[in-house]
């Protein structure tokens, strides 16, 4: 293998790497709150960690995805859209936390209050994640998602004796703000003024973190739909055992994250030919999906009763509609990049709204029958998805070829 292609298989196992740790912080704490405590425990940690997860994907849909896109140095200085990055994440984290205090303190879910004082540490750590990225220094965003892990690991010292969702947040957070301290030396951080960070933001991001936004609002619409539809027709337990499934599968995304930012990080920069990288991060994202899922059916019997404890806990048909799912995703993950990376991100509310539209009320519907046919309903609306994607990104080519100066005759 050549020094080009080897640079850039190791840049995408490292962002691979640092996604796998960043997912162990929150598992590991998890893993050690359920042996330590109860299963309500567990569940009231996983209620506040999926409110960290609707703000994070709001972030990354308004600030960072839309930065990401961008090379270093044009929309500012480089020092000072990383200043002013910085800025904008803890904003949005400091006017978060009060609504969802609020809401903490009004309801009987009082574990949401916490996180959302954990909000800034945690929303900023992802934020540092996103500039290594677009450095190319993918190796400093995976030391610090490995901070926040290690820090976790003390759950299994801690949680035995305070088995609490309290104390399981105060370890992620912890990790958190070790990891950001890390980062803001790393970075060379320096204050930047918070009046000029969102101004900044809405000249050079806006343009696409709108539609970046809207796409990721529609996504969301489509998950809460098929948890609260799947739940409400096929039961909890058959909804159960496909997140269980999905969790499972789910090595793959890891490898999806790393050709994504990949293919952003360097089709901005102009390093790399768009269409033929992005077809390459498809396949390579969508080979991996299926080797995943091939490995999970040949031991699955293995695997299963090694994780859950249960030999049978997940069916070989769940584990490969699920396996589908994946690979659709995979295939989609390309496309998806180069459409940001050349800042037509328009094209991706547009196609997520039809395939939502058709599909996820067909899933819903046909779940009362059939958890299985509703999972390959999804299937095809992630087919969907990905078709309509890569027809945008060859007619993008296209124009792009078209629309390149021909040069003047001698």
């Amino acid at each position: 293998m050549s020094s080009r292609p080897r640079r850039h298989a190791t840049s995408v196992a490292v962002t691979a790497i640092s996604q796998a740790l960043f997912a162990a912080t929150n598992f590991a704490i998890l893993v050690a709150l359920r042996r330590a405590g109860t299963a309500a425990e567990v569940g009231r940690f996983a209620l506040a960690f999926s409110v960290y997860l609707a703000l994070l994907s709001a972030q990354r849909a308004l600030l960072t995805d839309a930065l990401l896109a961008r090379p270093p140095g044009v929309t500012a200085g480089e020092r000072d859209e990383e200043r002013r990055t910085v800025v904008n994440s803890l904003l949005l984290g400091l006017a978060a936390a009060p609504v969802v205090v609020l809401v903490g303190f009004l309801t009987p879910y009082r574990q949401l209050a916490l996180i959302a004082l954990l909000f800034p540490a945690l929303l900023l750590e992802d934020a540092l994640r996103y500039l290594f990225f677009r450095r190319l220094q993918h190796a400093t965003a995976a030391v610090l998602d490995g901070v926040a892990a290690i820090t976790s690991l003390s759950a299994f010292v801690i949680l035995p004796s305070h088995p609490t969702t309290r104390y399981a947040l105060l370890i992620w957070g912890a990790g958190n703000v070790l990891a950001c301290v890390v980062g803001l030396i790393a970075l060379g951080f320096r204050p930047a003024s918070p009046r000029a960070a969102v101004a900044w933001w809405r000249t050079a991001l806006w343009p696409s973190s709108r539609w970046l936004g809207l796409e990721a609002f529609l996504y969301n619409i489509d998950l809460q739909a098929q948890a609260f539809g799947f739940t409400a027709l096929a039961g909890a337990a058959a909804f159960g055992t496909y997140e269980v499934a999905s969790a499972l599968v789910g090595a793959c995304a890891f490898l999806n994250t790393g050709v994504t930012v990949f293919v952003v990080s360097h089709v901005s920069r102009g390093s790399e030919r768009g269409l033929r990288t992005a077809t390459y991060a498809s396949l390579v994202s969508f080979a991996g999906a299926w080797i995943v899922t091939g490995a999970l059916l040949a031991t699955s019997s293995f695997v299963v009763k090694l994780v859950l404890a249960h030999q049978n806990a997940v069916p070989n048909g769940m584990i490969l509609v699920t396996g589908a799912i994946m690979s659709t995703v995979g295939l989609a993950g390309g496309m998806q990049a180069l459409l940001r990376a050349r800042r037509t991100e328009r094209t991706l509310p547009v196609a997520r709204g039809i395939c939502v539209a058709l599909c996820a009320p067909a899933a819903v519907v046909a779940s009362a029958h059939s958890i299985e046919l509703a999972l390959w309903i999804l299937a095809g609306e992630g087919l969907m998805y990905a078709i309509i994607l890569a027809f945008a990104a060859v007619r993008g080519e296209a124009s792009a070829v078209v629309a390149e100066p021909v040069p003047a005759p001698a």
